[in-house]
């Protein structure tokens, strides 16, 4: 009741492909036989604590983060609106990001990007692609958006002054807007 009523929004189905819903799948199923050998208390320990980016890569994770990252490009192809007059994107989920970019790009309008959590944090990585690879990717997409973004909206102070940090010739961009 509060959105303006010329406003129009735009839904698109998120739909995961049939091969990244198969390959999920059959992690999962064999994902277990990896874990044999350790004590419950282990793995019940490893499924409270954050996701950390290990020493070495593991081409599993790899695989999953490329098909994770692949599948977020997928729905940002089927994301196409009416002309905009300006793009604003909140997310999680961070894809929203990415389709907000293309389309303020192709369309010529202000771009603002809501990240209401960091997307290159550790503790926002999925443990089932836990991996150099998606700290990359994360790296990578994030940089492009915030790069093509006119404002970049973080719900904590911490939370700007990171992005500052990260990104020190953009940070008139960042501003803080907390949750409540």
């Amino acid at each position: 009741s509060e959105i303006p009523a010329d406003t129009r929004l735009h839904k698109v189905p998120d739909n995961a492909s049939p091969l990244f819903e198969f390959q999920r799948s059959a992690w999962r199923l064999v994902r277990p036989l990896f874990r044999r050998g350790r004590p419950t208390q282990d793995r019940a320990d490893e499924s409270s604590r954050p996701p950390e980016v290990p020493a070495r890569e593991s081409f599993s994770r790899a695989y999953l983060s490329q098909l994770m990252f692949r599948e977020m490009l997928q729905w940002a192809e089927r994301a196409t609106p009416h002309p905009p007059e300006l793009i604003v994107s909140s997310g999680p989920p961070h894809s929203a990001h990415e389709v907000a970019r293309r389309v303020a790009k192709e369309r010529g309008v202000p771009f603002v990007m809501d990240m209401r959590d960091p997307w290159c944090a550790v503790e926002n990585m999925p443990k089932e692609s836990a991996s150099r690879t998606w700290m990359r990717l994360a790296e990578t997409h994030e940089r492009r958006c915030v790069e093509d973004a006119t404002l970049v909206v973080v719900t904590t102070e911490a939370a700007r002054v990171a992005m500052c940090e990260r990104y020190p010739n953009l940070t008139e961009r960042f501003i803080t807007v907390m949750n409540g």
